[in-house]
């Protein structure tokens, strides 16, 4: 009976939280964004959102610092699997985003990996989302971004023993969306006026994150 119960109240639950949702100004879920783009997690701003940011352009960008994602989608895959090579910089994919600081590939805002999403989302909701994922590197290749297992001799390798916070990139296909984390926040804000505004908070656990469709003016 409390089995049912509680099966009935998390229903209700994620039946209020759709509802709510449907008031995010026109909201569309992330994955239907095209790519790439610039987005602010409302939910890790202070209280008040983003109407409640300084106006001083540089305390803006700090008060954005730990919100920022680049969301973006694979266009080109690894041709091999990288297996016992890791440690060798086997390429992984290529992204449909030109890096314009430094960055690191994170866990990601809706996480759709089929084979390991359920085993561990939930690590990734909140801030988990900027989780890096471990032994993984960047480079620049023109307007694309190419991923690929760090090298052992590079910082940051090799993996660590938690691999499933990074053995996903292994198996990254044309159109997966994955997102990175800016370190370098001057950069990248530098080639952004506008940025998405996404939230989770209105949708139910694991759901795909909802974004505001109309873009909202960083420097206002």
């Amino acid at each position: 009976m409390l089995s049912r119960l509680s099966s009935c109240v998390r229903l209700l639950a994620a039946a209020a939280a759709t509802s709510k949702a449907l008031t995010f100004d026109g909201g569309i879920s992330l994955s239907q964004l095209p790519t790439p783009a610039l987005l602010v997690d409302v939910d890790e701003l202070p209280s008040g959102g983003v109407d409640a940011l300084p106006t001083g352009r540089a305390e803006r960008r700090e008060a954005l610092r730990d919100a920022l994602f680049i969301h973006a989608r694979v266009i080109a895959a690894g041709k091999e699997r990288a297996g016992f090579y890791k440690g060798r910089g086997a390429p992984l994919a290529e992204l449909d985003v030109e890096l314009a600081g430094d960055a690191y590939l994170a866990t990601g805002l809706n996480n759709n990996w089929s084979y390991d999403n359920s085993y561990f989302w939930a690590r990734t909701l909140g801030s988990g989302a900027r989780r890096p994922a471990p032994g993984i590197g960047l480079d620049a290749i023109g307007d694309r971004t190419a991923v690929r297992w760090l090298r052992d001799d590079e910082p940051g390798a090799p993996q660590t023993g938690d691999g499933k916070f990074s053995e996903w990139a292994e198996f990254l296909d044309v159109g997966d969306e994955v997102d990175l984390v800016p370190i370098d926040v001057d950069a990248w804000l530098d080639r952004h006026d506008t940025a998405y505004l996404v939230t989770r908070e209105m949708r139910p656990p694991g759901a795909d994150p909802l974004v505001r469709a109309e873009p909202w003016v960083i420097t206002s």
